[in-house]
C-alpha cells in the first residue's frame, strides 16, 4: 500500500511540483494527503474531474466551516471564534458560496466596467508619473585619450590601413596613429614574406614615383 503523501511541501524547482507529490499522478483522478495535523483530505490529480467539482454546489469555500482544511498550524491557530465571526462578514468572493458570493459580486462589477476603468486612466496615469524617476541624462561618451605611439611596440593589422594596393603585388601600409610606413618583401635567405618599416626618405621616393596612380586607397598617401 502506498504511504499517504504529505500535504503541503515545499518545491525545489519553482516551475515543478514538489517532487513527493509524484506518486499522487499514479492515483488519479482523486487521492488522500495527508494535512499537518493528521487528518486525511482529497487532493483531486485530474484536471477535468478538478473543473467539474469547481461548479459543484455541494463543493464549498467557506473558510469559516470547521471542515475546511488549515494547510498550516499557524492559520488554524489564528482563527478563533471572534475571527470566524469577522470571516463570515469580510471574507473575499474566493470564500465564500452561493448566494453570499453572487451578491458580493454583483456589489463589485460595477467597479470593474470599460467606462469605470478609462474614468480611473488619468488618474492612474498622473500617480505613475508622480512616481516614476524621470529618466537618466544621456551619458556623454568618454573621449578617447589619445595615446603617443611606441615605435617599440608590437603592431598588428589593427594598428594598420592599406593607403596602396597595386594588381602587381606591391602594397603598402600605414599605421592610424602617427605616421609610419610599412611595406612587404621577401627574405632573400629564406624567401618567406616579410614586413618592413619604410624611412621617410623612401616614403617620399615613392610617393613621387607613384604619383596619379589609381592604387592609392585612402588617397592620403600623397600627402607624406
Amino acid at each position: 500500500m502506498t504511504d499517504t503523501v504529505v500535504f503541503p511541501q515545499n518545491r525545489t524547482c519553482p516551475y515543478q511540483p514538489a517532487p513527493a507529490y509524484l506518486p499522487l499522478a499514479e492515483q488519479r483522478p482523486l487521492a488522500q494527503v495527508a494535512l499537518y495535523d493528521g487528518r486525511r483530505v482529497w487532493a483531486v490529480t485530474y484536471r477535468d474531474v478538478a473543473r467539474r467539482l469547481l461548479g459543484d454546489p455541494r463543493i464549498s469555500s467557506d473558510r469559516t466551516d470547521p471542515a475546511w482544511p488549515m494547510m498550516f498550524p499557524s492559520i488554524a491557530a489564528a482563527v478563533g471564534d471572534v475571527q470566524q465571526k469577522v470571516m463570515k462578514i469580510v471574507t473575499a468572493l474566493v470564500g465564500v458560496d452561493g448566494p453570499v458570493h453572487n451578491a458580493r459580486r454583483k456589489m463589485m462589477i460595477p467597479s470593474f466596467t470599460m467606462k469605470r476603468i478609462n474614468a480611473l486612466r488619468p488618474e492612474i496615469q498622473e500617480i505613475v508619473d508622480a512616481l516614476t524617476p524621470p529618466p537618466a541624462p544621456p551619458e556623454e561618451p568618454e573621449e578617447e585619450e589619445e595615446v603617443a605611439d611606441d615605435p617599440n611596440r608590437q603592431l598588428t593589422a589593427a594598428d594598420l590601413d592599406v593607403v596602396y594596393d597595386a594588381p602587381r603585388g606591391l602594397v603598402l601600409h600605414r599605421t592610424k596613429k602617427g605616421d609610419r610606413w610599412f611595406a612587404p618583401q621577401r627574405d632573400p635567405r629564406t624567401g618567406q614574406p616579410q614586413t618592413f618599416e619604410l624611412h621617410p626618405s623612401e616614403i617620399q621616393q615613392l610617393q613621387t614615383q607613384l604619383q596619379g596612380s589609381p592604387f592609392w586607397v585612402l588617397g592620403a598617401g600623397m600627402q607624406g
